[in-house]
């Protein structure tokens, strides 16, 4: 193929025009122009040379931002469709190489010309190029894109976070082989989970110094919650051993610090004050990480599960308020998942006796009979029969008690209430349900106590 051929479109302003006038009629109102534009814009997708034009229009910041928007979504599906040879249809290598340096110049992740909701199509695209072509054929992408993060103003920082988030996220989906994701995730642990735990600490102090700090408070807790999205997958994917590893002990020593002082600002704040929601997230995206990392590392995770067993059945004591209510109920759901965890974890089962056998993520049977024998006596240690009859407790006096709304509705309707509540709730979204689904683990498991 003759590289004249390849780029049948060329990036000049009759073809910028055309598109543009293309993408209006995707958004016209008459269906019968919109399905003919539509069906122009699919075969416009299968054009050497269209890519190129349509990473033109939706960089360009004299052009309307729906019609910049229209433009990264079709380059996004470019990309889905083309980066990798269909046929006679492709993306060329020139068009490659150009994507790859523009996604992660100024131009893109600093300008504050480039809307957001086109900068997250263009993001979608970015992680789809990096499924493809890391690392064989996009070796610089980490330290790239962490180089122009550190280098960057505030547009820059929030934007290369997001991207490198993004990115993340499709690398884990993909299952792809975890070596050199490891190699590369120590090179962003180095970076992002010391810039997590400054920007935290800065907004702990935020918060202690009262309204006056608010809009101060509110910036870093935005930050803080694009480096804790980063180390979610950095935390349960990203690390090899967590007993070897220099970065485990320090972060979830953080995550167990951050959550114990963010816990009763969480429930306490009025819904109205601007840093609930934020602070919110970030106690769940860090119990969520905990989950995620119990269920990666189950037999690595021991030297961490005592302490952060014992913080989240404390967390249940005082789940509810005064009438009943619950105080932050997608909370108590991770409380009590991570709990359940544990009690359902194949490890763990048979009373705590278990070979040693796990299966990696790949599919790898491993056997460690020792780290099995360290975590039956972890295990047994926690779960005392004092502890596992307080937790009864609790679950059966607290929060499994039927609320005055409970029982008017089971008093209408039991049938319908049995429905509702088995068929239509979810136990990850509904704190009942997973309340019980804990107290039928420890009937199972410590049937005989």
């Amino acid at each position: 193929r003759h590289p004249s051929r390849r780029m049948a479109l060329e990036s000049n302003p009759g073809t910028i025009k055309r598109i543009l006038e293309l993408l209006e009629g995707c958004l016209s109102p008459d269906a019968s122009i919109r399905n003919s534009a539509e069906e122009k814009a699919l075969e416009l997708g299968r054009t050497h040379g269209s890519s190129m034009c349509l990473w033109q229009i939706a960089l360009g910041t004299d052009i309307k931002t729906q019609l910049r928007l229209g433009a990264a979504i079709m380059l996004k599906n470019n990309v889905k469709r083309f980066w990798q040879p269909r046929g006679k249809f492709y993306i060329s290598k020139e068009e490659k190489s150009h994507f790859k340096g523009v996604l992660m110049s100024p131009h893109c992740l600093g300008s504050k010309n480039l809307p957001m909701t086109v900068f997250r199509q263009l993001s979608v695209a970015a992680a789809k190029i990096a499924r493809f072509d890391w690392p064989n054929r996009w070796e610089e992408l980490f330290p790239t894109l962490l180089q122009a993060i550190s280098d960057g103003n505030d547009t820059q920082i929030t934007r290369g976070m997001y991207l490198l988030v993004e990115i993340l996220h499709e690398l884990v989906s993909r299952r792809l082989s975890l070596k050199a994701f490891q190699k590369s995730s120590s090179l962003i642990l180095d970076f992002v989970q010391p810039a997590w735990m400054k920007t935290t600490q800065a907004l702990l102090s935020a918060v202690k110094a009262g309204k006056g700090a608010e809009p101060e408070a509110s910036k870093l807790a935005e930050r803080s919650l694009q480096f804790l999205r980063c180390l979610h997958e950095l935390a349960a994917h990203g690390i090899a051993n967590l007993e070897q590893s220099k970065h485990a002990a320090p972060l979830f020593q953080a995550f167990l610090q951050i959550s114990k002082l963010l816990l009763t600002p969480a429930r306490t704040l009025p819904a109205s004050h601007p840093l609930r929601k934020n602070i919110r997230s970030m106690l769940k995206i860090i119990a969520s990480t905990m989950i995620s990392t119990l269920k990666s590392h189950p037999l690595e995770f021991g030297e961490f599960l005592s302490p952060f067993t014992k913080f989240f059945a404390h967390s249940l004591t005082d789940a509810h308020a005064n009438n009943g209510t619950w105080i932050f109920e997608d909370y108590t759901v991770q409380a009590l998942s991570f709990l359940s965890a544990i009690l359902t974890c194949p490890e763990y089962v048979k009373k705590f006796a278990g070979s040693g056998i796990s299966m990696s993520r790949a599919g790898v049977i491993r056997a460690d009979p020792k780290a099995a024998a360290k975590m039956q006596v972890i295990l047994s240690q926690i779960f005392t029969p004092d502890f596992v009859t307080s937790l009864t407790k609790l679950l059966v006096e607290n929060l499994l008690k039927l609320t005055p709304e409970y029982i008017q509705v089971w008093q209408s309707d039991p049938e319908e209430f049995c429905a509702i509540h088995h068929s239509e709730m979810r136990m990850d979204e509904n704190a009942r349900l997973a309340a019980e689904h804990l107290f039928l683990q420890v009937c199972r498991v410590f049937k005989n106590q």
